[in-house]
Protein backbone atom coordinates (compact mmCIF):
# COMPACT_ATOMS: atom_id res chain seq x y z
CA UNK A 1 0.00 0.00 0.00
CA UNK A 2 2.85 2.44 0.77
CA UNK A 3 4.32 1.93 -2.72
CA UNK A 4 0.98 2.92 -4.25
CA UNK A 5 0.86 6.15 -2.22
CA UNK A 6 4.47 6.99 -3.06
CA UNK A 7 3.79 6.41 -6.76
CA UNK A 8 0.71 8.64 -6.65
CA UNK A 9 2.67 11.41 -4.92
CA UNK A 10 5.43 11.20 -7.56
CA UNK A 11 2.89 11.40 -10.39
CA UNK A 12 1.18 14.42 -8.81
CA UNK A 13 4.49 16.21 -8.23
CA UNK A 14 5.67 15.61 -11.82
CA UNK A 15 2.32 16.77 -13.26
CA UNK A 16 2.31 19.98 -11.24
CA UNK A 17 5.91 20.76 -12.29
CA UNK A 18 4.83 20.70 -15.95
CA UNK A 19 1.95 23.13 -15.40
CA UNK A 20 3.31 26.55 -14.50
CA UNK A 21 0.95 28.76 -12.54
CA UNK A 22 0.42 32.15 -14.18
CA UNK A 23 0.49 34.98 -11.61
CA UNK A 24 -2.78 36.92 -11.16
CA UNK A 25 -3.19 39.69 -13.74
CA UNK A 26 -0.55 38.31 -16.11
CA UNK A 27 -1.60 37.59 -19.69
CA UNK A 28 -0.51 35.04 -22.25
CA UNK A 29 0.77 36.56 -25.50
CA UNK A 30 0.23 34.46 -28.62
CA UNK A 31 3.21 35.25 -30.83
CA UNK A 32 2.24 32.92 -33.68
CA UNK A 33 5.28 30.59 -33.35
CA UNK A 34 5.49 30.67 -29.54
CA UNK A 35 3.75 32.17 -26.53
CA UNK A 36 4.93 33.90 -23.38
CA UNK A 37 3.57 35.62 -20.27
CA UNK A 38 3.52 39.36 -19.53
CA UNK A 39 2.72 41.17 -16.29
CA UNK A 40 -0.07 43.75 -16.02
CA UNK A 41 0.65 47.11 -17.64
CA UNK A 42 2.68 45.79 -20.58
CA UNK A 43 1.08 46.97 -23.82
CA UNK A 44 1.84 46.11 -27.45
CA UNK A 45 3.80 48.87 -29.22
CA UNK A 46 2.07 48.98 -32.60
CA UNK A 47 4.85 51.12 -34.10
CA UNK A 48 7.35 48.25 -34.06
CA UNK A 49 8.33 46.94 -37.49
CA UNK A 50 10.61 44.22 -38.85
CA UNK A 51 11.74 43.76 -42.42
CA UNK A 52 13.18 40.23 -42.49
CA UNK A 53 11.67 38.52 -39.45
CA UNK A 54 8.71 38.38 -37.09
CA UNK A 55 9.25 41.01 -34.39
CA UNK A 56 7.11 42.76 -31.80
CA UNK A 57 7.62 44.99 -28.80
CA UNK A 58 5.73 45.67 -25.59
CA UNK A 59 6.25 48.36 -22.99
CA UNK A 60 5.18 49.73 -19.65
CA UNK A 61 6.39 52.67 -17.58
CA UNK A 62 9.22 50.61 -16.12
CA UNK A 63 10.30 48.26 -18.93
CA UNK A 64 10.47 47.69 -22.66
CA UNK A 65 10.47 44.18 -24.12
CA UNK A 66 10.97 43.07 -27.70
CA UNK A 67 11.57 39.91 -29.66
CA UNK A 68 12.93 38.96 -33.06
CA UNK A 69 12.04 35.55 -34.51
CA UNK A 70 13.90 34.85 -37.74
CA UNK A 71 17.18 34.01 -39.40
CA UNK A 72 19.00 37.16 -38.25
CA UNK A 73 18.07 37.36 -34.57
CA UNK A 74 20.79 38.93 -32.42
CA UNK A 75 23.08 36.24 -30.97
CA UNK A 76 23.82 38.46 -27.95
CA UNK A 77 27.57 38.00 -28.32
CA UNK A 78 27.87 41.75 -27.51
CA UNK A 79 31.02 42.16 -29.63
CA UNK A 80 29.44 45.25 -31.17
CA UNK A 81 29.09 46.81 -27.69
CA UNK A 82 32.31 48.10 -26.21
CA UNK A 83 31.07 50.97 -24.07
CA UNK A 84 29.52 51.24 -20.67
CA UNK A 85 28.47 47.66 -19.95
CA UNK A 86 29.00 46.26 -16.48
CA UNK A 87 28.12 43.08 -14.65
CA UNK A 88 27.76 41.08 -17.88
CA UNK A 89 26.50 37.59 -17.09
CA UNK A 90 25.98 34.81 -19.67
CA UNK A 91 24.34 31.57 -18.60
CA UNK A 92 23.25 28.51 -20.57
CA UNK A 93 19.58 27.63 -20.12
CA UNK A 94 17.07 25.10 -21.39
CA UNK A 95 13.66 26.70 -21.86
CA UNK A 96 10.76 24.60 -23.11
CA UNK A 97 13.24 21.93 -24.21
CA UNK A 98 15.36 24.33 -26.31
CA UNK A 99 18.97 25.30 -25.64
CA UNK A 100 19.32 29.02 -24.96
CA UNK A 101 21.67 31.61 -23.54
CA UNK A 102 20.47 34.09 -20.93
CA UNK A 103 22.43 37.36 -20.87
CA UNK A 104 22.15 40.25 -18.42
CA UNK A 105 24.09 43.46 -17.87
CA UNK A 106 23.84 47.03 -16.62
CA UNK A 107 24.52 50.16 -18.68
CA UNK A 108 25.86 53.52 -17.51
CA UNK A 109 22.45 55.22 -17.02
CA UNK A 110 21.86 52.78 -15.09
CA UNK A 111 19.53 50.74 -17.18
CA UNK A 112 19.26 47.02 -16.64
CA UNK A 113 19.10 44.60 -19.54
CA UNK A 114 18.28 40.92 -19.77
CA UNK A 115 17.76 38.80 -22.86
CA UNK A 116 17.52 35.22 -24.02
CA UNK A 117 18.77 33.86 -27.33
CA UNK A 118 17.70 30.54 -28.86
CA UNK A 119 20.21 29.71 -31.64
CA UNK A 120 17.88 27.18 -33.28
CA UNK A 121 14.13 26.84 -32.78
CA UNK A 122 13.10 25.75 -36.29
CA UNK A 123 14.34 25.10 -39.81
CA UNK A 124 13.03 26.83 -42.92
CA UNK A 125 13.86 26.42 -46.58
CA UNK A 126 16.09 29.49 -46.13
CA UNK A 127 17.98 28.30 -43.03
CA UNK A 128 17.90 28.14 -39.25
CA UNK A 129 15.26 30.15 -37.40
CA UNK A 130 16.36 31.78 -34.13
CA UNK A 131 14.63 33.74 -31.40
CA UNK A 132 15.98 36.57 -29.30
CA UNK A 133 13.81 38.23 -26.65
CA UNK A 134 15.24 41.23 -24.80
CA UNK A 135 14.07 43.55 -22.07
CA UNK A 136 15.44 46.80 -20.68
CA UNK A 137 14.16 47.92 -17.30
CA UNK A 138 14.71 50.79 -14.88
CA UNK A 139 14.87 49.09 -11.49
CA UNK A 140 16.96 46.19 -10.28
CA UNK A 141 13.86 45.09 -8.36
CA UNK A 142 12.29 44.10 -11.73
CA UNK A 143 15.03 41.53 -12.39
CA UNK A 144 12.96 38.54 -11.20
CA UNK A 145 9.91 39.70 -13.22
CA UNK A 146 11.95 39.98 -16.41
CA UNK A 147 13.56 36.59 -15.84
CA UNK A 148 10.10 35.07 -15.37
CA UNK A 149 8.91 36.60 -18.66
CA UNK A 150 11.92 35.24 -20.58
CA UNK A 151 11.62 31.78 -19.07
CA UNK A 152 7.87 31.62 -19.78
CA UNK A 153 8.44 31.09 -23.52
CA UNK A 154 6.65 28.02 -24.90
CA UNK A 155 7.14 27.03 -28.55
CA UNK A 156 4.47 25.68 -30.84
CA UNK A 157 5.01 22.02 -31.63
Amino acid sequence: MNNVHLGLVLVLVSCSADQEVIPPGWKTIDAKYFEFQLPPGMEHDTKSFAFDSFARSYESESMKLGFDYGRYSDSLDLTYRSDGLSDVVRAPEVIDGHAATLVSYTTEKPTYFMAVHFPEVAQSSHGVIKLTMHCSYKSESDHAVVERILKSIKFRR
